[in-house]
């Protein structure tokens, strides 16, 4: 549960790992542009959040297709990158 000056309710937060370029502004926009259109809101630069009492029955599928989408599309980390020898 999360409580803020709005509201009380259960709210997923992701976190966005600011190392790739991409803010919490960047993947809201992206959302916004898709099809469904996903309507989201951001905490700080690094944390987009989700109210999911307002979701609809397997709609948080939806949700983790497309930020997996989204973040497909961000160049890896040099760490992450896998060398073939």
């Amino acid at each position: 549960m999360l409580q803020n000056d709005r509201f009380w309710g259960a709210t997923l937060h992701v976190k966005v790992d600011l190392a790739t370029s991409q803010t919490a502004q960047d993947v809201l926009d992206k959302l916004d542009e898709g099809n469904p259109r996903i309507w989201a809101n951001s905490v700080g630069d690094d944390t987009v959040t989700f109210n999911a009492q307002t979701l609809n029955a397997d709609e948080e599928d939806i949700i983790v297709q497309r930020l997996r989408e989204i973040s497909s599309q961000w160049p890896r980390r040099h760490s992450e990158r896998r060398r073939n020898i």
